[in-house]
């Protein structure tokens, strides 16, 4: 049981946090592939793919059919995804309230004169 558990978390965590789910768009490059022969019957699976992955972004009449074809556009897989299998605890929002009403003075101005700041922009005075 725990070999399936660790099979299963392993799996999901590559299909949706690594290129792998690019893998799943396996049906759309054979699709293609089946296109692109029949209009070229001499056309073989690698002049298919050196044509689609190795020779720059070619601008034909089936660019949006040839964005579709795995690992021919980065998706963000960069973030977390965090399965949780228990429902969230209930949160008492009574201690948010109460700390939302107490003011806390972070720091005291009082303690500056008014003019210690603005002392170095007076115009200088002459010595009497």
């Amino acid at each position: 049981m725990r070999k399936i558990a660790a099979i299963l978390f392993l799996s999901a965590y590559l299909i949706t946090n690594t290129e792998l789910a690019e893998l799943g768009k396996l049906g759309v490059f054979f699709t293609h592939f089946q296109e692109h022969k029949q209009a070229n019957k001499d056309l073989s699976l690698m002049d298919f793919v050196v044509l689609h992955y190795f020779s720059g972004d070619q601008q034909d009449d089936d660019k949006a059919r040839d964005m579709q074809l795995p690992f021919k556009t980065h998706d963000c897989v960069g973030h977390l995804n965090i399965v949780s299998l228990f429902p969230p605890s209930p949160i008492s929002l009574n201690a948010f309230e109460h700390a939302v009403h107490q003011a806390t003075i972070l720091f005291d101005q009082s303690a500056i004169p008014s003019s210690y700041l603005a002392d170095i922009w007076q115009p200088p005075k002459a010595i009497a």
